[in-house]
């Protein structure tokens, strides 16, 4: 198992208040392996939580380096492990899916993000987000998309319920790394995005990139986690966490919410 929240109570000192962090958390991903960078994911395994299997996957994804990600004030986010994806394009759609071992309702507020590191992008490639069905393996994950971060010929974009691009002022398209963090609020209709916050301890007021159900048409149930290149890309993704909570998916050392050292997995 790659990663365990705690699930023994915090006694903060100040307010003498018992917190739990294992109560929101829905899923996580960090593909923690000991296996060998270029091993393929779809044998390492699920390592996580809250994921019963990988879905209709490309075979050609692999276990690269762990990503991680630092905010202008020296704020890093909690990372173990490896990665999955690829070091160079290849031919043909390549879509990692993770099937949730339980889809999350069309109601109330949920809250995903993850690490992506980008070393090639084109046009309308990249694509990573929840989705509310499975994909073949060299099928464009776009007709299934509801809550996702996209590539386009000019800029990263923001897109909801298979509907196409529906926010188009993220940053010019390019290659680089990437920690993006979105509230998906099934009761206002609205999905907002936070990119490359600049503040992990005041996420809620950093730049963001809202969308609306007018805009995406209306969410439903999430059944998957997608994460495509398309046929032209490269570039690899990391910590995958889904949560009731802002602060579950941008944990901080020393939080309520850290992940918990995994035990060492056997070598691959």
């Amino acid at each position: 198992m790659k990663m365990n929240i705690k699930t023994t109570t915090c006694l903060l000192a100040l307010a003498g208040t018992i917190v739990s962090s294992h109560a929101t958390l829905i899923a996580y991903e960090g593909f923690d392996s000991a296996a060998a960078n270029g091993k393929d994911v779809t044998t390492v395994g699920v390592t996580g939580s809250g994921f019963s299997a990988y879905g209709d996957t490309n075979y050609r994804y692999d276990t690269e380096d762990g990503l991680g990600y630092t905010d202008g004030s020296g704020n890093t986010l909690v990372t173990t492990g490896k990665s999955g994806g690829m070091e160079a394009a290849v031919s043909g759609t390549q879509n990692l899916q993770l099937a949730l071992s339980e889809a999350i309702p069309a109601t109330g507020t949920v809250y995903f993000s993850f690490i992506t590191d980008v070393t090639s992008v084109t046009t309308w490639n990249f694509a990573a987000g929840l989705s509310n069905a499975e994909v073949g393996n060299s099928a464009s994950p776009n007709a299934a998309l509801e809550a996702a971060f996209v590539s386009t010929s000019s800029n990263w974009a923001i897109a909801g319920n298979s509907a196409g691009i529906d926010e188009r002022t993220g940053p010019a398209t390019g290659t680089g790394t990437f920690f993006v963090v979105s509230e998906l609020n099934h009761d206002t209709g609205t999905m907002t995005t936070y990119l490359n916050p600049t503040d992990l301890k005041d996420i809620a007021g950093t730049t963001m990139h809202t969308i609306t159900e007018a805009a995406s048409g209306t969410w439903g149930a999430m059944t998957h986690f997608i994460f495509s290149l398309g046929g032209e890309e490269a570039g690899t993704i990391d910590e995958i966490r889904i949560a009731t909570t802002l602060a579950e998916v941008a944990p901080l050392p020393g939080s309520a919410v850290e992940v918990a050292p995994p035990p060492a997995p056997a070598a691959e």
